[in-house]
């Protein structure tokens, strides 16, 4: 039984070399992912703070 050889004995297998996917390919599973868009998806601008409090002080001229 000790003769027995597991798996990490075993010598790799030869001759198949994994290729990562094409740029069309992620990008085709990308866009039906959502990941991709022509716009923007997030909330709109909010109003613009007034110059007391967004920290900037308008200087007399």
């Amino acid at each position: 039984m000790s003769d027995d050889p597991k798996p990490d004995d075993l010598p790799p297998k030869q001759g198949y070399i994994p290729r990562p996917p094409s740029q069309a390919d992620v990008d085709l599973v990308s866009g039906q992912q959502g990941m991709i868009e022509d716009e923007w998806g997030g909330e709109p601008a909010g109003q613009p703070l007034p110059p007391e409090e967004d920290g900037t002080e308008k200087q007399p001229s």
